[in-house]
Parts: C-alpha cells; sequence; structure tokens
C-alpha cells in the first residue's frame, strides 16, 4: 500500500471508531429529549440526505426501481425497526448495556444464515470469532452485565431482543 491509501485506511478506522463508538451515547442524549421515533426518523433523514447530496455530486445515479425495494426493505429491517427499537429501548436503559445486547446481532446472523437450506455450517474460525468478539464486550462493559437482572430494564431489553432479529434479518 501506498502512504495515501494508507492514511485513508487509518482515517476511516478512526472515523468509524468515534462515530460508531458514541452512537449509543448520542442516541441515549437525544431521546432524554425528544420521543423516540422522532428522533430516530430526523437522525437517519437528515444522514439520507447528506449521503445522497454526496452521492449526487460523485456523479453516481439514484437507485432503479428494483434496486430501491430492496433497499426499502433493508432499510426497513435495518433502520425503521432496529434503529427505532434501539431509540425506544435507550429510554430506560445506559447505552452500555444496550451496546453490549446488540453484539449478539452476529450470533443471530450465523444461526439464520445456517437455517437457510444451503447455508453455510458452523466451523471452528467462526465459532471462535464470535467467542472472542462477545468475550471482548463483556469484558469492556462488564460493569454493565449486572444490569441484565435489573426489572427496571425489562421494556429495553425486549426492545433490543426486537432490534437484533431484525437487524439480522436486515
Amino acid at each position: 500500500m501506498d502512504k495515501q491509501t494508507n492514511f485513508k485506511a487509518y482515517l476511516a478506522y478512526i472515523s468509524v471508531c468515534i462515530l460508531w463508538g458514541t452512537t449509543y451515547l448520542a442516541i441515549r442524549v437525544g431521546v432524554s429529549r425528544v420521543p423516540p421515533f422522532l428522533f430516530g426518523g430526523l437522525r437517519w433523514l437528515l444522514s439520507g440526505i447528506v449521503f445522497l447530496t454526496f452521492l449526487k455530486i460523485k456523479g453516481r445515479r439514484f437507485p432503479n426501481k428494483n434496486e430501491f425495494i430492496h433497499l426499502a426493505v433493508i432499510g426497513l429491517f435495518l433502520l425503521g425497526i432496529g434503529n427505532g427499537f434501539l431509540n425506544f429501548a435507550e429510554q430506560w436503559m445506559p447505552s452500555g448495556l444496550s451496546s453490549l445486547l446488540v453484539t449478539t446481532v452476529p450470533f443471530w446472523m450465523v444461526g439464520m444464515e445456517m437455517l437457510t437450506p444451503k447455508g453455510p455450517r458452523l466451523n471452528l474460525t467462526v465459532a471462535t470469532g464470535l467467542v472472542l468478539g462477545l468475550a471482548g464486550v463483556i469484558l469492556i462493559f462488564s460493569y454493565d452485565l449486572k444490569l441484565l437482572v435489573n426489572t427496571d430494564y425489562l421494556s429495553g431489553i425486549l426492545s433490543i431482543f426486537v432490534l437484533v432479529i431484525f437487524w439480522s434479518l436486515g
């Protein structure tokens, strides 16, 4: 890799760490001031406008009807239902606990894919990756694990359960 490509890769990595890493906290703060579905809708509307503007400036075409239908279904599952329930859950739950529970998405995705007729079977590499990833997140958020048994968070935990199913399906 040349230095410019390397720099762009590091810049992208740092951007993901900062933007993705603060998402749950930003949602927690946002839903404390704005109704959760309105907050999520405004957030995704703004990001969609920015993204489409960027693509237009770059000269990219708008998706055709067939592509748009597929994107709409995925958007409904991931953003509408998934993120909607995340915003809903974070009214009651700390952002750390929310992010910990969302880390179960890879388990659901692997499990759902294995249930498809020609889906891959679980192998040692995938199982090791899942366990190590979950162990790392549990290590980071170990303080929040005791909150899983707090009945005050039951609505939030159930909402996270719904969102991980729809994120995995999406």
